[in-house]
C-alpha cells in the first residue's frame, strides 16, 4: 500500500489538463535507492518521500484509451509524470529499474484509487512498453524545460 498525506487539489490549465493547487506528498519508502530533484517542483528524498509543489502542471493519463477513470487516476498520473520528469532531468536517476518501479507504482495507485484492475493493467502495459522516451533527456520535454507553470 502506498500512503499519501495530502489530497490532490487541482484546477484546469490551458496547456496541461491539470494544475496542482496544493503541495502534495507521497510516501514511497522501500521503492527507490537514491534521491533526486527537479527545480522547485518535484523532489524525492533519501527517505523515499516524493514532494510535488503547488503549481506543478501535468496532462493526466495520456494513453490513447477512453479516459473513463480520469477522477480515479489523478494521483497515479501526477506521481508517474513527476517520477518520469525526475528521470528525464537526472541522468543518475534515469535507470531501467527506476522506470519499472515508477510504472508499477502507477498501476498500484490506479487500483488503490478505484480504477478497474483490467484498465489499470492496460495503462501499465502502455507506459511499460511505450514510455521510455518520456524518461530520457530530450524526450518529451527537450532541453530540460519544465512543463510547470507558477
Amino acid at each position: 500500500m502506498i500512503y499519501g498525506k495530502t489530497p490532490i487539489k487541482f484546477n484546469t490549465n490551458k496547456k496541461y489538463r491539470h494544475l496542482l493547487s496544493n503541495d502534495f506528498e507521497l510516501d514511497l519508502r522501500q521503492r527507490f535507492k537514491q534521491e533526486s530533484r527537479f527545480k522547485e517542483f518535484v523532489s524525492l528524498t533519501k527517505e523515499g518521500i516524493l514532494f510535488i509543489s503547488m503549481g506543478y502542471a501535468w496532462d493526466g493519463v495520456s494513453a490513447p484509451l477512453i479516459d473513463i477513470d480520469s477522477c480515479r487516476n489523478l494521483r497515479a498520473s501526477i506521481v508517474h509524470d513527476a517520477l518520469y520528469q525526475l528521470m528525464r532531468n537526472d541522468q543518475e536517476f534515469e535507470t531501467r529499474e527506476n522506470k519499472k518501479i515508477a510504472d508499477r507504482i502507477f498501476r498500484e495507485l490506479c487500483i488503490q484509487d478505484g480504477v478497474k484492475k483490467s484498465t489499470a493493467w492496460i495503462y501499465w502495459a502502455a507506459v511499460s512498453f511505450l514510455g521510455k522516451p518520456g524518461t530520457q533527456p530530450g524526450g518529451r520535454f527537450p532541453n530540460g524545460q519544465s512543463p510547470c507553470k507558477k
